[in-house]
């Protein structure tokens, strides 16, 4: 990985045993924490290895300036500023652009730290200042990195995040392209990119208020399952109150049904590896609104209604010939219906629960680099590009696609661009109240719950599945919790996929709600994991539950869900449930927060 490649070539550098260093970004692909424990120990720490050394490094992390005799500031190659740290702080200069210590678990490779609103990926307009700084033989200041924490707060409250080039290569060229179309009333939410793949998010600045919660994350699923030429990249915020998160993602390329399993491991793997928000639910399911869009790379395929994919050498000719007719006859809704995409959705091997508009335009891939539709012979003419979209149940009707088309016009690439626009009534959520009121908190309690066909995780072929539970809006449960901290959560039934809840194993917990419309607008999680004696607990997946029939609901709602990891469904999640109001009999608080907790060291497998 990127991580691995630049400790590796500082590995090197060490056992030189050289009199001058220049270290060009040397943290720049390591997770915040690594970097930190790298610069502490090896590169300016008191006893760290270069110390005594003459040491030059260029960076873009403000969180390790003040360890530096002196700062050069550099934007586009000539120099803005110079003195030390302290010196410069005093001056006024606020280092636009750089990533404060701030750290996205979105795996090695990826650049940590959130950045100015109007900031972007290394070297682009108004986030692109660059500093040269000679580490002193001291660490830190510990004021210093408090600051630089307390500032990231502020910025990821104020709503917008850049995040370090994965790449090294600047875009400011194209940055200033996007910024001078859509003009100065727009400025940059988010930005994160992966090698060649970018993901811009704007807003208008009169939104900038409302726009908060920002965070970034990107998943490389190349080559070895590393290189960032496919993978994705995530943005999430929340605006007025809504979550959205977007995603935007190149899969593996062809035809033949091994590249499509491949995609649908791109998608999964995007969506379990890059945890944002809540780590205990995917991303795909977490927030209001899910949009995923890219190169996704899904192929027409006219043998798919017979169940016979048309993958041979020699039928190639025939086949192109074939799809070609119904796209001058405007057959697109034939042509859809032999989608790989649309196949794998309906098997629920990819992309459960999303949306999708109607293609009413010939396919947008492989087309000659000129105006108009000219496809190409040497790949079937499909529907790479895509726009999709999921919410959840309870901001599921405030989400309408408005438009979506190709752009036939452009003729830069083999693929011609398509854009989606959407309608989105944002609505803040329910703020959850304080503990004080909790005698006017609904009760839910689970009555029974069941698994079926749940995901094998251990060596024996089986899984020891436990289940959380979680809610949108966040932090909305009370109590029900085995271990202080947690969700409400049951017992684990060992060396099973098919688990069985009885009552005895169930939690009862709140909702810090007080009316049944505020807790109609309360999606519940039930997140199923694998405990583990020794490591981490796996995730299994996810069931959905909406309360919206059960807020105002008298007795038992029953309910069978699909439990989806990685958009892929993994057995199924049924049971039963009520709610339960301060003013109906059998409401009783004392049952709320029972310790079912039986993961510990003793529990008897």
């Amino acid at each position: 990985s990127g991580g691995q490649k630049q400790r590796t070539a500082l590995a090197r550098a060490l056992y030189a045993d050289a009199d001058v260093y220049l270290l060009d970004d040397v943290m720049s692909a390591l997770d915040a924490h690594v970097g930190r424990w790298i610069f502490d120990r090896v590169i300016a720490g008191p006893h760290a290895l270069l110390a005594g050394k003459t040491r030059v490094l260029v960076t873009h992390q403000q969180h390790f300036l003040p360890a530096a005799d002196l700062v050069v500031v550099m934007d586009e190659g000539r120099v803005q500023h110079v003195g030390s740290y302290a010196e410069l702080t005093a001056a006024g200069v606020t280092f636009s652009g750089l990533a404060p210590d701030t750290a996205t678990d979105d795996g090695e490779g990826a650049g940590g730290g959130d950045g100015e609103g109007a900031g972007g990926a290394e070297g682009t307009e108004g986030g692109g200042e660059e500093e040269a700084a000679a580490p002193e033989g001291g660490g830190a200041d510990g004021g210093a990195a408090a600051a630089a924490e307390a500032e990231s707060e502020r910025r990821k409250r104020s709503g917008s995040v850049a995040v370090k080039s994965s790449s090294g290569l600047s875009d400011i060229h194209v940055l200033k392209l996007i910024q001078e179309h859509i003009g100065s009333a727009y400025y940059t939410v988010g930005i994160i990119d992966l090698l060649e793949m970018r993901l811009l998010v704007m807003a208008r600045e009169s939104h900038k208020e409302h726009i908060t919660d920002v965070e970034a994350a990107r998943e490389a699923t190349g080559i070895g399952g590393v290189w960032g030429n496919k993978g994705g990249l995530i943005v999430k915020l929340t605006a007025y109150g809504s979550s959205m998160v977007f995603v935007s993602c190149h899969l593996a390329a062809h035809q033949k049904e091994k590249f499509v399993l491949a995609r649908n491991g791109n998608v999964e793997e995007v969506i379990t590896e890059a945890r944002i928000g809540q780590k205990d639910v995917d991303l795909d399911c977490q927030f209001d609104h899910c949009f995923w869009l890219g190169d996704l790379n899904y192929r027409v395929d006219l043998g798919i209604p017979a169940g016979k994919p048309r993958e041979a050498k020699e039928d190639h000719d025939a086949h192109w010939a074939e799809v070609q007719a119904l796209v001058s006859a405007g057959k697109f809704a034939e042509l859809m219906a032999c989608d790989q995409l649309r196949a794998q959705q309906r098997a629920g091997r990819v992309f459960v629960g999303f949306r999708e508009g109607e293609y009413a335009f010939p396919p947008t891939f492989k087309v000659n680099r000129v105006r108009g539709f000219d496809y190409k012979k040497q790949r079937i003419s499909s529907y790479c590009d895509r726009v999709l979209w999921k919410s959840t149940p309870a901001a599921a009707d405030r989400v309408t696609l408005a438009a979506l088309a190709a752009h036939a016009e452009l003729g830069t690439s083999d693929h011609k661009p398509v854009s989606a626009t959407f309608v989105v009534q944002c609505a803040p959520p329910p703020a959850p109240l304080p503990k004080a009121r909790a005698g006017e908190f609904p009760i839910i309690q689970f009555h029974s719950l069941k698994g079926s066909g749940l995901l094998a995780l251990d060596p024996n072929g089986k899984s020891d599945p436990f289940v959380k539970f979680l809610a949108n809006p966040p932090g909305m449960l009370r109590g029900g919790s085995g271990k202080a901290g947690e969700p409400p959560a049951t017992k684990m039934k060992p060396k099973t996929l098919d688990p069985e809840y009885g009552a005895g194993d169930l939690p009862a917990f709140q909702a810090a709600v007080a009316t049944p419309a505020d807790l109609a607008r309360v999606t519940l999680f039930l997140s199923v994991f694998d405990w583990d004696r020794l490591n981490a607990d796996d995730h299994m997946g996810q069931a959905t539950l909406s309360l919206a029939a059960a807020a105002a609901a008298k007795g038992p709602q029953s309910f069978e869900l699909p439990v989806v990891r990685g958009s892929v469904q993994r057995g199924t999640l049924s049971g039963s449930f009520e709610v339960l109001w301060p003013s109906d009999a059998g409401y009783d608080a004392s049952t709320v927060g029972a310790n079912l907790d039986n993961r510990g060291c003793c529990s008897i497998m």
